[in-house]
């Protein structure tokens, strides 16, 4: 092969053996890719043409899926907007290749239109036909069951599409090509169920899709990429226990082939003996702040560079993407101060960061090494031997390994005490002294502005919500400023100089930062407060100043009260900046579970488990927790969407408003109002 034209591919991360794929590509004299999004295959291209998306593209659409009904549909479907730039739909280049080649005869003369019409006349209609009607119509086909049994003319049956219209067990043509006609398994090369086992390794491997995604495609997409952040590999419990990994550990998959590094995911359904990696992941997404990884080498997510095509069945020439033999392991290094579950610290400094703000350094009661986290993310904190747990952001830099750090908003200095809920986990945490103990989840969340990248960031802040800004700002000032995102505008709102949380800090950034500008509005300063026309304001937070920034596609974060979020939004969205380039975070007290609420049973289809649930233990994630029972999750505050799981039988509901699909409850945030069986 000399040339190759290819259409929405990438053979690079979507085949086993990518540096062999990638080779091949490089040895071609020519090749022209065709896609939405550029990906590691069209990087090698010479040319590559950008293709319209499918609301950009008139659309025939002969038959849907699902029922019969569906299949019987025909659907013309107009374009919604006009292309943008130089796309065109793939039909229409290669329409205008062949032209280019000389086969306009079979191209209709590059006539799309004709070509439809030639699908649609067995139907008696044509696309002029499917405009009256932009529904579809419906065209019903025979259909029935048991077509080997429809009768012959020599009053013999159908049967079915073998030599003997028999179902075939031992397979006539397979023996007319000289394979063997009975079916056999074969165990892969080094299983240790073969005569020759590999010691090294053990299990075997299997792949598969991740839901979220396309094959190798949109984990730029950030909704997506938000309920499925890390590329995963899913093992029982047992096996687990045996290799010292844990829920969320960084692990190793070994192959002949090589090694690729995984984030552990449980599922107690998979045997012991099994490994499932994920496949496609190459991809970066820089509004979650999540950088691309090398398609192969020591540091690559992509299990297609560990799994080669040396051993092939004969007939088909399938390669073994699901029985490849391999071994498990911790990943050391990127596990680095990992733990699951529940974590002992300590008060190691406390500081007022405003009249009511302290700011905690904490760390871990085992003198053990602590984990990177992203800048944005948070901890889950508790007290020992209380219940309720509360998320706060991290304040500090992102890959600093000794400490974490928090800030917790009490009353305002004026404000007299009260019974409510929402003060008691501020109010305990203020009155911690050094040494005083408290209990840490691991860092999580999805709320990680990018430290890198070509577009502004907009950050707005009511008060508190400045934290998980600091952290992204801390981190940033570690990094070299050419490796850096270039522009931050900074929007924070406070109601004085006593209750501005990180103000000289903030300062310090600013001036270490060039990039960074900050505003900072006192909704009710006083009468010393120095309010200008520039850095700080009189009044609300106010986005004028982002005006300036909207031609150069900025990413906008949110962090505040739930009023001030759901404020922002309408105001940025109505500047025109895109819903899908807004980021926002609501801290809010957590979910309050009614005391009415009968205890429940909750049983996990396809196991023997089950757990106990009752109003004192919180939501349905808390009370598996509690019960050693691992559920999926994430955030813990209702945003990642981690946590959804179908609800195979039984009722829930939610504590708050939640987007999630029918069916399903997000274990973080539901707790039962009948005994539940749910399917992970």
């Amino acid at each position: 092969m000399r040339a190759l034209v290819a259409f929405g591919t990438n053979f690079v991360v979507s085949q086993g053996h990518s540096e062999r794929n990638r080779a091949a590509l490089n040895a071609l004299e020519f090749q022209v890719h065709i896609d939405m999004f550029m990906n590691p295959t069209a990087e090698s291209a010479d040319f590559v043409l950008p293709a319209s998306t499918p609301w950009e593209r008139d659309a025939l659409k002969i038959g849907f899926e699902i029922t019969q009904e569906a299949v019987e549909t025909v659907q013309f479907r107009p374009r919604m907007v006009e292309p943008v730039g130089a796309v065109k739909a793939d039909y229409e280049i290669a329409a205008a290749l062949a032209l280019r080649l000389g086969m306009g005869d079979l191209f209709f003369g590059g006539d799309i239109t004709a070509g439809w019409n030639y699908q649609l006349a067995p139907l008696g209609i044509g696309v002029e036909d499917l405009r009256a009607h932009p529904e579809g119509r419906r065209f019903p086909q025979i259909f029935r069951d048991e077509k080997y049994a429809v009768a012959r003319e020599d009053r013999t049956v159908a049967g079915f599409a073998t030599p003997t219209r028999r179902v075939e067990l031992y397979s006539e043509l397979m023996l007319g090509h000289g394979y063997d006609p009975l079916p056999d398994h074969v165990e892969p090369v080094g299983s240790p169920l073969t005569a020759a086992p590999d010691a090294r390794f053990p299990l075997v491997l299997s792949t598969a899709k991740s839901g979220w995604f396309v094959h190798s495609s949109y984990r730029h997409v950030a909704s997506l990429r938000r309920k499925s952040p890390d590329p995963a590999v899913e093992i029982s419990p047992q096996l687990a226990e045996r290799r010292g990994l844990a829920e969320g550990d960084w692990a190793v998959v070994e192959t002949h082939g090589g090694a690729v590094r995984l984030k552990v995911r449980l599922n107690a359904a998979l045997d012991d003996r099994v490994v499932v990696a994920e496949f496609g992941w190459w991809e970066d997404c820089p509004p979650l702040g999540r950088e691309r990884f090398a398609t192969a080498g020591i540091h690559t997510r992509n299990i297609n560079a560990v799994l080669h095509d040396d051993a092939r069945d004969p007939v088909s020439g399938s390669v073994p993407l699901r029985a490849i033999v391999c071994d498990i392991r911790r990943d050391g290094i990127a596990s680095r101060g990992l733990w699951s579950g529940q974590r002992r610290f300590k008060v190691g400094a406390r500081r007022a960061e405003a009249d009511n703000v302290i700011a905690l350094n904490l760390l871990p009661l085992d003198g053990g090494p602590l984990p990177d986290f992203l800048p944005g993310q948070h901890v889950m904190v508790s007290l020992p031997g209380a219940t309720e747990a509360r998320a706060y952001s991290l304040t500090g830099s992102g890959d600093l390994l000794d400490v974490l750090s928090i800030a917790v908003k009490g009353r305002f200095f004026n404000e007299a005490p009260s019974g409510d809920a929402p003060f008691f986990m501020p109010d305990r945490l203020h009155r911690l002294a050094v040494g005083d103990e408290v209990v840490l989840e691991p860092p999580g969340g999805i709320f990680t502005p990018p430290l890198k990248g070509p577009r502004p960031l907009i950050f707005l802040a009511a008060g508190i919500g400045i934290t998980p800004f600091m952290s992204h700002l801390e981190t940033l000032q570690r990094i070299a400023p050419q490796d850096r995102v270039g522009e931050i505008l900074l929007l924070h709102g406070c109601r004085s100089s006593r209750e501005h949380p990180f103000a000289e800090r903030l300062a310090e950034l600013e001036a270490g930062i060039p990039g960074l500008k900050r505003v900072t509005f006192y909704s009710a300063p006083f009468a010393q407060d120095p309010i200008d026309s520039h850095s700080l304001r009189k009044g609300r937070v106010d986005l004028g100043q982002v005006k300036p920034l909207l031609a150069r596609w900025p990413l906008v974060y949110i962090c505040g009260s739930p009023e001030f979020v759901a404020a922002q939004i309408e105001a940025v969205t109505a500047l025109g900046v895109p819903r899908f380039d807004i980021f926002a975070e609501s801290f809010v007290s957590p979910p309050s579970v009614p005391s009415n609420l009968a205890p429940r049973t909750v049983r996990l289809a396809g196991s023997k488990k089950s757990f106990s649930w009752g109003p004192e233990q919180g939501t349905l994630l808390d009370a598996a927790s509690a019960a050693g029972v691992a559920l999926p999750s994430g955030c813990r505050v209702g945003q990642c969407e981690s946590c959804a799981v179908q609800v195979v039988d039984g009722e829930f509901t939610h504590l708050g408003p939640v987007d999630g699909s029918e069916g399903q409850c997000l274990a973080c945030q539901a707790v039962p109002l009948t005994d539940l069986t749910l399917a992970l």
